[in-house]
């Protein structure tokens, strides 16, 4: 996702051609689900479950989504469906 690429991606890939610096890598940031075959994608990285179980999968960490809002906006409103707030989404 375009969200992690610089925090989390780039400097993960800096460490891994520091490592192994004849590798070429082409990364791609995308919000959408790519198909990797047909886009000729060799790794990864989701966020989010996939539901496609012919891919070798392995969970490399957890996210959590955090709801923020400034006091002001907050002020004199009142929280229409908590049970929204509160689903994992």
């Amino acid at each position: 996702p375009n969200a992690l690429m610089e925090s989390l991606v780039t400097p993960a890939i800096a460490a891994l051609l520091k490592a192994h610096p004849l590798l070429e890598p082409e990364l791609v940031a995308s919000d959408l689900h790519l198909d990797l075959f047909a886009k000729d994608i060799d790794l990864a990285i989701r966020v989010g479950p996939s539901k496609e179980s012919s891919l070798k999968q392995r969970r490399i960490g957890q996210f959590r989504d955090v709801l923020c809002a400034h006091h002001r906006y907050m002020n004199g409103r009142t929280i229409q469906n908590a049970s929204y707030i509160a689903n994992a989404w």
